[in-house]
């Protein structure tokens, strides 16, 4: 008897030695049509994000160097390089782990009798992150950047804000071409970078511009840039609109609105939160929020994230639990809940739980990358550079039609390895998972492969991947797993 447990147990390790898990992948529909064509390039397949270049519109540039011309002088690079440093250090480069450790220990220490004070140890092992946060809080104050920081600021920021936003609104136009937005709020607009990202694709119909910035000599530099340099020319583009401080009423609302790079200026969780729900509550179409591509503006992103889909489980629950059908105010209710009900655009094909954030490892978090080129303000060598960033696009239900195509195909999430012969890519999948797709050229098919190969961090692949399980011994498939919803 114990000769046969044992005999058994070994041939199951043995069997489960021979098997191992891959993936089968399904092309969209009349995407074999497409790649047949000789004219269409594995790089251009639908799932395409990637931008054509990184430099700024010729209007935009011709101002910037007119405003970097008028305020240079022997500092003036000397301040643009403190820029970038204070910005890597308070937005980007915030506390280590180590650090983070060393408070932990430092609480663990804490020996509590009568006259222990709690809320004085608190208040001083908690001084140096309340100093961060007020670091940010100060870091664009309304009298922090008179009009020689702003350029020096200006000459720092804008090409790679502008990068990140032309991939943002990149996003918005494949996923929904026919989403023309007719007018824009823009919160925290500084320099107005958002006006000419959004004048590049949707000049035709945008109509008006609401820029609210609490720094009046940033509003000002915005002015200059869209009077090509000159506050005594005519404005580029009309019909913009500046004010200092958030509007608490809701009306009116706007087809697209924007937060970039604004969240981690508030001071705590609390005020962000205020913040999106006021914006959330001003959107007709899209919201879209940007921070950083650190730790710091991962966690930012994912908390106006898990709010927002927070409202809509509240929403969904509130329409379940309303009035019965035959209730004459009925229709009234619904259409309220449905006017603050929404869903994720864009980066995530889902909206579930971010598996970025309920991973084991702490340090990973989901961010994506551009290249652009610098402005010239008397650097050495002024070369290509690139900016990682994180972002959200939420979409309201209720006033436009929205498409739902693209919406389950998987997101690329980290750069794709492409060795002789094979490729690895990390993907988000319409399940809520993280997965790992290793494709090779002899087992793959054709269009699949090349398709994989070809493709490039942030995009989507116009693809179902379906996980199954292979006896090696024999290669034939055990279980097929359907993860397209």
């Amino acid at each position: 008897m114990n000769s046969f447990l044992f005999k058994s147990i070994i041939d199951n390790l043995c069997r489960r030695q021979s098997i191992r898990y891959k993936h089968n992948f399904t092309l969209k529909e009349n995407l074999t049509e497409f790649f047949e064509n000789v004219d269409n390039k594995y790089r251009n397949q639908p799932g395409n994000r990637r931008l054509f270049s990184g430099k700024l519109p010729f209007k935009l540039h011709f101002a910037a160097t007119s405003v970097i011309n008028k305020y240079r002088n022997k500092n003036f690079r000397r301040k643009v390089k403190e820029i970038e440093d204070d910005f890597l250090r308070i937005f980007v480069n915030r506390e280590s782990e180590q650090q983070q450790q060393d408070n932990v220990e430092n609480t663990k220490k804490i020996n509590v009798d009568e006259s222990f004070d709690y809320e004085m140890a608190m208040k001083n092992i908690g001084f140096k992150q309340e100093m961060q946060e007020r670091q940010r809080t100060l870091y664009f104050e309304k009298d922090f950047y008179n009009n020689h920081e702003c350029a020096s600021y200006m000459a720092a920021r804008l090409p790679a804000n502008f990068a990140v936003l032309s991939h943002v609104f990149n996003e918005i136009r494949n996923e929904e071409p026919d989403f023309q937005p007719t007018s824009v709020f823009d919160f925290g607009s500084g320099i107005g970078t958002t006006i000419w990202a959004a004048d590049h694709y949707w000049n035709k119909t945008i109509q008006e511009y609401f820029c609210v910035d609490m720094n009046e000599n940033m509003n000002q530099l915005s002015r200059e840039l869209l009077q090509r340099g000159t506050l005594n020319d005519e404005h580029i583009l009309d019909r913009i609109f500046y004010r200092q401080f958030l509007p608490a009423k809701h009306f009116p609302s706007y087809d697209l609105v924007v937060s970039a790079f604004s969240l981690l200026e508030m001071e705590d969780t609390r005020n962000r939160l205020y913040v999106v729900e006021n914006l959330w509550q001003k959107t007709s179409g899209c919201l879209v929020l940007i921070e950083h591509g650190s730790k710091a503006g991962f966690q930012a992103i994912m908390e106006a994230r898990n709010f927002l889909l927070q409202i809509n489980r509240k929403i969904q629950l509130e329409q379940q639990q309303s009035n019965p059908p035959n209730q004459p105010d009925r229709t009234e209710i619904d259409n309220r809940l449905l006017s603050i009900g929404g869903s994720i655009m864009a980066p995530c094909p889902h909206d579930l739980i971010c598996p970025r954030q309920s991973i084991l490892n702490k340090k990973s978090y989901c961010n994506f990358g551009v290249h652009y080129q610098p402005l010239d303000y008397g650097q050495t060598n002024p070369r290509i550079k690139s900016e990682k960033f994180t972002f959200l696009i939420m979409k309201k239900h209720g006033h436009f039609n929205w498409k739902e195509e693209q919406k389950n195909w998987s997101k690329i999430i980290e750069p794709v390895v492409s060795k002789a012969g094979h490729a690895i890519c990390r993907i988000c999948d319409n399940d809520g998972l993280l997965k790992q797709i290793i494709v090779s050229k002899s087992k793959t098919d054709k269009h699949v492969y090349k398709c994989i190969k070809s493709a490039r961090w942030g995009d989507k692949l116009p693809m179902d991947v379906n996980e199954c399980t292979v006896d090696t011994e024999t290669e034939t498939t055990l279980t097929t797993t359907k993860t397209d919803e």
